[in-house]
């Protein structure tokens, strides 16, 4: 358990290399970084607010081409589809060196995998954080920062 959230890490195996999905509950969100292979890194960045369509952002690769990481993030929200209570971030990169047919065939489907466990462990681990208070006039915090 991590202050303000709780925290795991999910791993599953195929195709000869790792996948990992660590979870972060911070409030009501979720922050969940995928990673493995030989090389893992940052190669896109997702976002999804519950019942909304995922939005990704593909970085630039060590060859100018675009991460694809994208779909592996894709693959583990649409498991998580209901079970979101806030925002959700997923970072992934995944890099196999001489990646095989078979490892990218199998990849979309372990992260499927990992967003079923994520779902279960989501649905086990209710938010349970307080609603944020807000200042009703903007003018008095306006000045109290004066």
């Amino acid at each position: 358990m991590t202050a303000g959230g709780l925290q795991v890490q999910f791993q599953v195996h195929d195709a000869g290399f790792d996948m990992i999905a660590e979870v972060l509950r911070i409030g009501s969100d979720t922050l969940i970084a995928i990673r493995g292979g030989d090389v893992p890194h940052i190669g896109t960045v997702t976002t999804s607010i519950s019942g909304g369509e995922p939005h990704t952002v593909s970085f630039p690769s060590h060859d100018d081409r675009l991460h694809h990481d994208g779909v592996l993030a894709e693959r583990l929200l649409e498991r998580l589809d209901g079970e979101l209570q806030g925002t959700c971030v997923v970072t992934a990169g995944v890099h196999i060196d001489g990646v095989t047919q078979a490892q990218l065939t199998a990849a979309p489907e372990m992260a499927a995998r990992l967003g079923s466990r994520i779902a279960a462990w989501l649905r086990d681990h209710p938010v349970t954080t307080r609603e944020p208070v807000y200042t009703s006039n903007r003018n008095d915090v306006t000045r109290q920062g004066r």
